[in-house]
């Protein structure tokens, strides 16, 4: 599916936040604008919902810096980047990336996410007969083993219940990076907290070793924040 890119309905969002934006021209070595949105028109109401509440939270906490960097999908979900923020920035960013996960993004119908040739996306059944479409992205996908490693013919979803069993016998000091909205952090396994994992992660070889972090190859297979009373 072509991506919005600066295509008018974009550059219109550009000009009526360039409060959150900046001005053209963009510096490249600040900023990803110039490029416009990495994503498709289903998520445009939810971006334009998304930057009237981050406006507000500027103004409210005075963040008259901060500026949005880029705009993108990313293993099917919105994803928004800016060059500061705060915890209400970033719950608001968080907030709108799982709910992204629950539309189109090619027509804004309800979807979710899965796995469609190898890549998660939200494109509902409609938008997959696109013509600008792969026409694998059509085909039934495979899951994953909970071992992590491939298993024809025994499809297993890698749930939260799977995640927690493998983390049960670790010890609880043992570190787990965590990927916030800018910059990964690290905690020890006591104190975080499966929260979700991933609708189909049946592109996943495997999952790494959990001193590494949640994912593959930068992929992530699931969410695990930290638990605040624990923190």
């Amino acid at each position: 599916m072509p991506s919005l890119d600066l295509s008018p309905p974009v550059r219109k969002i550009l000009v009526d936040y360039a409060d959150l934006f900046g001005s053209p021209p963009y510096d490249p070595r600040e900023t990803l604008m110039g490029f416009g949105f990495a994503c498709g028109p289903g998520w445009l109401p939810l971006i334009r919902g998304l930057l009237a509440n981050l406006r507000f939270i500027v103004e409210t906490d005075g963040l008259e810096h901060l500026r949005v960097t880029q705009v993108k999908e990313k293993f099917g979900q919105l994803r928004v980047y800016t060059n500061l923020g705060n915890d209400n920035v970033w719950g608001l960013l968080l907030r709108a990336e799982s709910a992204s996960g629950q539309i189109c993004e090619g027509c804004g119908a309800p979807s979710e996410v899965a796995s469609r040739g190898g890549w998660l996306t939200t494109l509902c059944p409609v938008c997959l007969r696109a013509p600008d479409v792969p026409a694998h992205w059509r085909e039934e996908q495979g899951e994953v083993a909970p071992s992590g490693l491939r298993s024809p013919g025994e499809p297993t979803t890698l749930s939260v219940a799977t995640i927690r069993e493998a983390l049960a016998g670790l010890d609880p000091a043992v570190l787990v990076a965590l990927e916030g909205p800018r910059e990964a952090e690290h905690r020890p396994l006591r104190a975080v907290e499966v929260v979700r994992a991933a609708a189909d992660p049946s592109r996943f070889a495997r999952v790494l070793p959990p001193w590494r972090g949640p994912g593959f190859d930068e992929r992530i297979a699931a969410l695990i924040r930290p638990e605040p009373w624990r923190t």
